[in-house]
This record gives C-alpha cells, sequence and structure tokens, in this order.
C-alpha cells in the first residue's frame, strides 16, 4: 500500500510541475502582451500631447490675431499680420509649458508623494 501510495505522490508531483510550468508559460505570455500594450500606450500617450501642444498653439495665435487686428484698428499697432507671426513662436512655447507643467502635476499625484506627505504629517 505505501508503494502504491508513494507511486501516486511521484506521479502528482510531475503533474503538479507540469502545472506549475504551463501556468508559469502563460503568465510570461501575459506579461509580455501586458509589455507590448503599455509601450504602445505610452508612444500614443507621447504623440498626442504633441498634437495637443500643436492644436493649442494654433487655437491660442488665432485667438491672439484677433486681438492683434483690435489693436490695429484702434491704432496701437502698425501690422497686425507681423504681431501674429511673431506671436506663433511664444504660443508654442505656452503650449509646451502648459503640457509640461500638467505632466508634471500629474506625474506628481500619481507617484505617491502627496500619499507620504500626509503619512509624515503628525496627527492633531
Amino acid at each position: 500500500m505505501d508503494t502504491l501510495r508513494s507511486g501516486f505522490e511521484g506521479t502528482i508531483s510531475i503533474i503538479r510541475a507540469g502545472v506549475d510550468l504551463m501556468l508559469r508559460s502563460q503568465n510570461l505570455s501575459l506579461l509580455v502582451s501586458v509589455d507590448k500594450t503599455t509601450k504602445s500606450q505610452a508612444i500614443l500617450q507621447y504623440t498626442v500631447e504633441g498634437l495637443s501642444v500643436i492644436v493649442i498653439a494654433y487655437y491660442l495665435s488665432g485667438l491672439m490675431a484677433y486681438i492683434f487686428k483690435g489693436f490695429q484698428e484702434m491704432g496701437w499697432l502698425r501690422s497686425a499680420d507681423i504681431a501674429a507671426a511673431l506671436f506663433v513662436p511664444v504660443s508654442l512655447g505656452l503650449a509646451l509649458g502648459i503640457t509640461m507643467l500638467g505632466r508634471k502635476l500629474l506625474h506628481k499625484k500619481f507617484s505617491g508623494e502627496s500619499t507620504l506627505a500626509a503619512l509624515d504629517k503628525p496627527q492633531a
């Protein structure tokens, strides 16, 4: 009886080892898939952020062109077109700065720095 039991235990341990190897293989393939998805999402996020900078700068330049035209009508500017053209790099810088500030604030929010600071504060 003991011989039969030890034979079954050996067979069961071999089957368990096979199942463990299959589970590890499946987990590895899932991790590789998640890694690929994460990389794709990061690339897409940077692309969207770059396009957002361009769109924000475009709309900001358009709004300022209307303001410059008003200034020209009031006699404060000689040429609204030149002022609008000179404002395009400024609007790109502003849009990039706003985007970078937003990214920095989101990173700070999700990195857990605020929760660590809250834990360090003494309770009243």
